[in-house]
């Protein structure tokens, strides 16, 4: 998916709020500046969605013009799957886009983390790929039931899939 014509690209970077993993965060903010110079060009606007206060002291510091929505402060509890779809929500809601290239790190060991990039396409994206014959297949040949359009149905795809 990474591949998708889009012209609206949102880096979603996730880091920490306190604590001396400086690498692991250091390396998120390094994929998405990578990721923001890939994704911008003449006819394509990339802004970041800054969760987390470790990356917003990087990004600010070089990119701030270019920075949609930062939210910190999310780990003084423990985050659960209702509050990570509120937030979702929030930065659903607020800022526009046909992809979103969300940069976390997943848990590898006690000792390492892998850092992983996860692209979720607006809907309008995917019925435009679909109907066009691209990669993401033929959404016509599933049945729908109980009364949703095809535009709901894939709405509701990319807030899940954004949320988890």
């Amino acid at each position: 998916m990474l591949g998708a014509n889009v012209k609206k690209n949102v880096v979603v970077t996730i880091s920490s709020d306190k604590g001396l993993c400086g690498g692991i965060n250091s390396t998120s903010v390094k994929i998405s500046k990578g990721l923001h110079k890939l994704n911008s060009g003449p006819e394509k606007e990339t802004k970041y969605v800054i969760l987390g206060e470790k990356a917003k002291a990087q990004l600010v510091r070089d990119s701030k013009k270019d920075i949609e929505l930062i939210i910190t402060e999310l780990q003084k509890n423990p985050l659960n799957y209702t509050q990570v779809s509120v937030l979702a929500d929030e930065i659903l809601k607020n800022v526009e886009y046909d992809a979103l290239r969300i940069v976390f790190n997943k848990f590898h060991s006690v000792v390492s983390f892998v850092p992983t990039v996860s692209t979720v396409l607006s809907p309008e994206i995917v019925e435009r790929e679909a109907e066009s014959g691209g990669k993401l297949g033929d959404l016509d040949s599933y049945e729908v039931e109980g009364g949703e359009t095809k535009g709901e149905i894939l709405q509701n795809l990319a807030e899940f899939q954004f949320s988890c």
